[in-house]
């Protein structure tokens, strides 16, 4: 889930405006004015304000303002921890009260703040795309369940570390980097064992 700050990888590691002079270089090219949104910091320390304020001044570089329907789209968006579809974002407006929605304008505003990485995309394996902000929280990977679609988050230091070991030797530079494993969950792996084992008794030559 990613932490949208940038990791440079190396033989020593750099502090402060070296490391952020660095990466804001190597990473310019392709985030262009958007760097100061997608490269910074993570962390509790960033606070709703400021995220919403950070919004705001993206959408002035595409020449759009924060109107009343893209707020309530990005408070919603921001006030829960699960992953959510665009449609369940949609239907989550629909069935509340605020400023009307439209689902295009739902649509579009996801656009904008996945663009300004303010939120994350993660595709599922199951034909959809769900979401979840990012901006402010530390970094985590997924894991995703092909039976019942639960997503389950996890962090390893010891996955982090063979990651930047692997840059340093290449003298790669990460922007950042999704971390995506598909299989089942414990309960839906039971019962696939289980029917499994059912088929294998059916199937087995009758005495």
């Amino acid at each position: 889930v990613q932490r949208y700050m940038v990791s440079v990888c190396g033989r020593r590691r750099l502090r402060s405006s070296e490391f952020w002079r660095l990466a804001l270089a190597r990473a310019g090219a392709d985030l262009g004015r958007d760097a100061y949104v997608a490269i910074r910091p993570s962390g509790a320390g960033l606070k709703h304000d400021a995220i919403r304020k950070s919004f705001e001044r993206f959408l002035r570089t595409r020449d759009l303002k924060l109107t009343p329907q893209r707020a309530r789209i990005f408070e919603r968006a921001f006030a829960t921890h699960e992953h959510f579809s665009a449609e369940t974002l949609y239907d989550w407006m629909r069935g509340e009260e605020g400023p009307k929605v439209s689902r295009a304008t739902v649509y579009r505003t996801l656009g904008l703040l996945l663009e300004g990485h303010f939120i994350q995309s993660l595709d599922t394996g199951r034909g959809e795309l769900v979401y979840e902000h990012v901006t402010g929280h530390s970094h985590h990977d997924h894991m995703v369940c092909l039976a019942c679609g639960k997503i389950e988050e996890f962090h390893d230091p010891r996955i982090e570390a063979l990651q930047d070991e692997a840059c340093a030797k290449k003298g790669f530079v990460v922007v950042s980097h999704a971390h995506r494993l598909i299989g089942y969950c414990r309960g839906c792996a039971r019962k696939h064992r289980a029917q499994d084992e059912l088929e294998t008794v059916n199937d087995a030559p009758g005495e």
